[in-house]
Order: structure tokens, then sequence, then C-alpha cells
């Protein structure tokens, strides 16, 4: 009888050890990483793209005079933890420009956000992405036409083969 407990609880902690360092390794991202991650601004014009750092989901610069990561969503894509995030920012002009960054966990264990997409017309008249649900495997883009105050039940579905890697 010694002999099964001591294995049970050996078995237990084994199977703490290997589970915490997969977590460590691969776990779930948090909106505290996604927030604080480097992430890419695609270039309007010819490549390169600029990665920067965000903190508190906030990047300014003199080339930017904001750049923000506002709508999120976390879940499981193509079996591995991610995050997508709503990234909205301006370059000096009038216009405020969007992107759906997809963010990954690393090997080094940091999460950078370095694929985009470029949402296309939304659905009902949307005019930014609100809000962003992950389910399913596939990334669901609701829209919202600010201007009206409206927000859009119908979302725009997208998974990440529609994602560009940054271009270097």
């Amino acid at each position: 009888m010694r002999k099964i407990v001591l294995t049970t609880v050996s078995a237990l902690f084994l199977g703490s050890l290997i589970g915490s360092s997969a977590l460590a390794a691969g776990g779930p991202i948090t909106e505290s990483e996604v927030k604080n991650a480097l992430g890419c601004l695609p270039s309007l014009a010819d490549p390169p793209d600029e990665m920067v750092q965000f903190k508190n989901g906030k990047f300014v610069s003199k080339d930017y005079p904001f750049a923000n990561i506002r709508a999120t969503a976390f879940g499981v894509l193509d079996g591995a933890p991610a995050a997508v995030g709503e990234v909205c920012w301006n370059t000096g002009g009038s216009g405020n420009w969007e992107v759906i960054e997809l963010f990954r966990r690393k090997k080094d264990g940091h999460v950078v956000g370095d694929k985009v997409y470029w949402p296309r017309n939304l659905p009902n008249g949307g005019t930014m992405v609100g809000r962003i649900e992950i389910k399913g495997n596939k990334i669901y883009l609701y829209g919202e036409a600010p201007m009206e105050h409206r927000t859009i039940k119908k979302p725009l579905i997208v998974g990440t083969k529609d994602f560009e890697q940054n271009r270097e």
C-alpha cells in the first residue's frame, strides 16, 4: 500500500513539474504581455515595417503621435496560445490607420506581434474594429461605426492564413 501512495505522490509531483514547464514555455498569453509587447507598425509605403515597443498598450515617437493597442482577444490559434489586438496609429496627418496584429510567444518566452491583417470592409458599414473574439480557430472582428454610435453584430471572420509577416 505504501508503494502505491509514493508512486501516486511521485506521479502528481512529476505531472506538476511537466505542467509548469509547459506553461512557462508556451502558456496562455496575458493582456499585460500583449500591452507591453514588441509590435509591428506596417509601413504605409515601401518596407521595412517598424517594430516598436509598446508600454501599457501605447507607443509614441516623433514619427508616431500615437499608436494604441485597443481591442484584444486571447485564445488558441493553430494549436498554440495566441492573442490578437487591434492597433490604431497616426503618422501626423489627418487620418488614423488600423491593423489587426497577431501576437505569439517566441522560443525565448517573449510575446511579439509580428503578423498583421489589414481589415477589408467590415459588415454593415463598420468603420473600425471595436471587439474581437477567438473561437474555433477563427478570429471574429466585430465592427463599429462610432460617428453613428452603432455597434455591429455581424462579424468579419478571418484566420491566421489571412495575416502577413512583417516586412523587414
